[in-house]
């Protein structure tokens, strides 16, 4: 939007802020803590649709298999604070739409939230038993905890273009923060992404010899109906549907449009409702969405989600509203360019194989 330019200001004043920050934590004025377990680290430094949420899973998947993972999230959007353990009677507003998630599809993992990363390890470990690798979501501006494996997520498209501070751009920090990583994943790169564009991107990324970088890209997975997340059914259970299936797209994400683009090659776009990120979504959103779904012409139509905004559908007092309804979610799954697939995932295991206690 062209009238952010008026706010360059305050992302000067916003700058000196971040800069004077990093700096006491880089001449240890500031501490940071470090633990005896495997901790990584999962965050960006754009605000919000850089893909956490699916690289979290992949670490997930990678690791649980193995060890005993906990994930450790601020949980933004919850209607509590402090730290929280999931539990079977936890909903999204008391959590957040991504710790709900992973407790949703992950019954063998660990969830919690805390505005303190340091406090949320510290009750982690006080479990029995207690974790042997914690995942921070979203955590890579929690300096006053020093992760093990420092992972830095860059979205392919904006490492072409100018990276402004809040509040006159999306950037929490300037790109020379990225010093900081063990591994760049830049994430939403074409799936045909050549070696020619990959090696321009990683000029322009420019890393030091101790880092790694993996380029990805993200997968939609086949259609899931709503009802096997409030019924925690198997997640094999998916539906397929022609081209010319009309879809009203329900979203609560960040940047939709990705989502979007894929709708429209796949299926019938019909209608977008698309609402702010982390939305939290009321009787009369749904009350909305279902006149709407029922002027659309046809036999063949489905209302569409994310999972994310799933989460935040399951609240009791829209359930009643949603039953009946063919409301169906849509996964995204991280992939890597082939190059990097063996790569990533023996990484992430032999840091956690060498640096675990026998806890």
């Amino acid at each position: 939007m062209k009238w952010r330019i008026w706010l360059l200001p305050f992302s000067l004043l916003y700058g000196a802020v971040i800069f004077f920050r990093n700096l006491l934590y880089d001449l240890r004025v500031l501490k940071s803590q470090r633990f005896d377990v495997p901790v990584i680290s999962v965050g960006n430094l754009s605000v919000g649709g850089s893909g956490k949420t699916p690289v979290v899973e992949y670490l997930i998947k990678v690791l649980a298999p193995q060890y005993r993972v906990a994930t450790l999230s601020r949980g933004y959007g919850r209607k509590t604070s402090g730290f929280v353990l999931v539990s079977s009677t936890t909903n999204a507003s008391l959590i957040g739409d991504e710790p709900m998630l992973y407790h949703t599809k992950y019954k063998n993992v660990t969830v919690a939230t805390a505005e303190s990363r340091r406090e949320g390890i510290e009750k982690l470990l006080s479990l029995e038993p207690n974790p042997q690798a914690i995942l921070l979501d979203d955590a890579y501006q929690h300096r006053s905890v020093k992760p093990g494996l420092n992972i830095l997520l860059l979205e392919y498209e904006t490492i072409f273009q100018n990276k402004l501070l809040l509040p006159a751009g999306n950037f929490r920090e300037p790109l020379r923060a990225k010093k900081r990583a063990d591994i760049i994943i830049v994430t939403k790169c074409p799936a045909s992404l050549d070696d020619n564009n990959r090696r321009k991107a990683e000029r322009k990324i420019n890393i030091s010899f101790r880092q790694k970088v993996w380029f990805s890209y993200m997968t939609y997975e086949p259609l899931k109906p709503f009802s096997i997340y409030l019924d925690k059914k198997s997640s094999d259970d998916s539906r397929e549907f022609s081209k010319g299936t009309k879809v009203l797209l329900l979203t609560g994400i960040a940047n939709p449009l990705p989502l979007k683009s894929y709708v429209e090659r796949t299926y019938t776009l019909a209608r977008l409702l698309r609402y702010a990120d982390h939305y939290d979504f009321t009787e009369t959103d749904i009350k909305r969405m279902k006149k709407i779904f029922s002027n659309i012409v046809g036999e063949e139509k489905i209302i569409l989600t994310t999972e994310k905004d799933a989460m935040r559908l399951m609240k009791e007092s829209l359930i009643p509203l949603l039953i009946g309804m063919p409301l169906y979610v849509l996964p995204v799954k991280i992939r890597f360019l082939q190059r990097y697939t063996e790569t990533a995932d023996n990484t992430i295991l032999e840091y956690v194989r060498k640096n675990s206690t026998n806890r």
